[in-house]
């Protein structure tokens, strides 16, 4: 009989769904104790309590890479993305004419543009806008017709000045070369980098001048000269545009994001200035000639951000920050008679 009773308490029945539960009152198999309720239940009761709101499950951050050339475009934030990490060239300077008997860098050739690296910080969903800044057209070289007008390059798109035209007057001096345009990227109305193109090449009808485009950067650099330095167009600086360069022919002042347009040499087989390249200011255009030769090259534009940043001016025909493989020859001025190359932009986040 103690045997039994024995038996009796170790297989005493077990509560069923819906019984009481908890310390030394197990549930049989295949119901679980609820902590909600202190039951037998099928499912625990507090198996569909919501997850806690405080505990947001979020997917990992949107990675990814642009790359934009000439042109006007747009970029929305990805979900996810706080920061955008930009790197940015603007377009180099047209390089201008020069006499058909001087070795092909002796004229004027284009300044090399600026270039800015940042990190920004930005919102998902917001649109910004990416301008990436062409290059400035190339001048002419000096011709025997008489009496007919040599155009100087145009200035690159946005900002660059255009080249200094040579009148129909007498045999045809060689023309200036663009401005390079400006790369710029903003969020509505607010600039976020703004870097400067290269200045243009004055068309140089001399044996031994060479006045080439002043380069694009934090500050702009100035425009040579074919007779003296004043000739060159100045860089614009972080609150205003370039000087003209002091010639023959003065050249003009560039302004807000402007590059100034060089003047027209009123022909004699005299050369034209440069433009000034595009920039937060442009640079001055360089003066161009008449009775002599005081043709100068344009300033380059000047850079800015809102964030510190890498701001590296171009140095001669070359491209601040050149050497880097994402460059691919961007900003790049141009040699007598070649357009400046088109600047570059590189977004990662």
């Amino acid at each position: 009989m103690l045997v039994l009773a024995l038996l009796a308490g170790c297989f005493s029945p077990r509560p069923e769904a819906g019984a009481p539960c908890g310390p030394g009152s197990a549930c049989p198999t295949g119901l679980v104790c609820s902590p909600a309720s202190v039951t037998c239940e099928l499912v625990a009761v507090d198996a569909a309590v919501p997850d806690d709101p405080s505990v947001v499950d979020m997917p990992p951050p949107a990675s990814g890479r642009m790359e934009l050339d000439v042109g006007a475009h747009t970029f929305v934030v990805p979900a996810g993305v706080v920061s955008l990490h930009v790197k940015l060239w603007a377009g180099g300077g047209g390089g201008g004419g020069g006499n058909e008997g001087q070795p092909g860098d002796a004229a004027g050739v284009g300044g090399g543009a600026g270039y800015g690296e940042a990190t920004l910080a930005v919102t998902p969903g917001d649109t910004l806008a990416v301008v990436v800044g062409a290059g400035g057209g190339a001048g002419r070289n000096e011709n025997t017709a008489i009496n007919v007008l040599s155009p100087g390059g145009a200035g690159g798109v946005p900002g660059g000045g255009d080249g200094g035209d040579v009148m129909p007057n007498g045999w045809i001096g060689p023309s200036g070369g663009g401005g390079g345009g400006l790369s710029a990227i903003s969020s509505g109305m607010q600039a976020l980098i703004v870097v400067g193109g290269g200045g243009g090449g004055a068309g140089d009808s001399s044996d031994t001048g060479v006045p080439r485009g002043g380069v694009g950067g934090a500050i702009g650099g100035t425009g040579d000269g074919a007779i003296t330095a004043a000739n060159g167009g100045r860089g614009g600086t972080a609150t205003a545009g370039g000087a003209g360069g002091a010639g023959t022919i003065d050249g003009v002042a560039g302004a807000s994001l402007r590059g100034a347009d060089a003047p027209a040499s009123q022909g004699n087989g005299r050369g034209a200035g440069g433009g000034g390249g595009g920039g937060l200011f442009g640079g001055g255009s360089g003066s161009s000639g008449n009775s002599s030769d005081t043709s100068g090259g344009g300033g380059g534009g000047s850079s800015f951000c809102v964030v510190p940043a890498m701001l590296i001016s171009g140095i001669a025909r070359q491209a601040g920050n050149a050497a880097d493989p994402d460059a691919m020859g961007a900003g790049t001025g141009g040699a007598r008679t070649t357009a400046g190359t088109g600047g570059h932009a590189v977004l990662t986040w």
